[in-house]
């Protein structure tokens, strides 16, 4: 296993990660889709800069570290690129996402940046969520970038126990959503 920079011709085996790796996602396309927007194509379509895969042998992605550094640019892009639609197929996702990323932007000076982490769930608990945490963060540090957040669903232990092994601290839970924080 090995991390390196998301690539264009990642974006399919990232979707099918985030699939794989949804909690709590309700029945219909519309969901799915709106699952998709949060957790992967709003990052590698307008914030590829801040992505990065963990790939196998076979140069195939198992797992990924996604990242905007600015919550006013990610705010201004769900908005415009993935808002109506989502307020059409997904209504309770719109509106929750929206009340959370207004919520956000009070600690957006100090955790400027907007993480989401997926693993394949049977590449789970062998270090390459934390490999891929150490690439990311790196390269918030060396963009001088002081802090990050990520969001998970508040019942999912899981993620919860990943976010905290590897230095996130709750910040608050906000409409069924734990926030982690970590200074950078």
């Amino acid at each position: 296993m090995k991390i390196r920079k998301y690539e264009a011709r990642d974006k399919a085996a990232c979707r099918e990660i985030c699939s794989r790796c949804a909690f709590g996602l309700k029945e219909g396309a519309g969901y799915r889709e709106a699952y998709f927007a949060l957790n992967c194509d709003l990052y590698t379509d307008y914030g590829s800069e801040g992505c990065f895969v963990a790939v196998n042998d076979y140069d195939e992605p198992v797992g990924y570290a996604f990242c905007v550094t600015d919550m006013k640019k990610y705010n201004a892009i769900f908005k415009t690129a993935y808002g109506k639609k989502l307020m059409l197929t997904a209504p309770d996702v719109w509106l929750t996402q929206t009340l959370i990323a207004k919520k956000l932007m009070k600690i957006a000076d100090v955790y400027p940046a907007r993480t989401v982490f997926n693993v394949l769930p049977e590449g789970q608990r062998m270090g390459i969520g934390a490999a891929l945490k150490e690439a990311l963060i790196g390269q918030l540090a060396a963009a001088g970038i002081k802090g990050a957040f990520a969001l998970c669903p508040a019942k999912n232990a899981k993620a919860a126990g990943f976010f905290a092994k590897a230095g996130f601290t709750l910040y608050k839970k906000l409409f069924g959503y734990a926030v982690f924080t970590i200074e950078i």
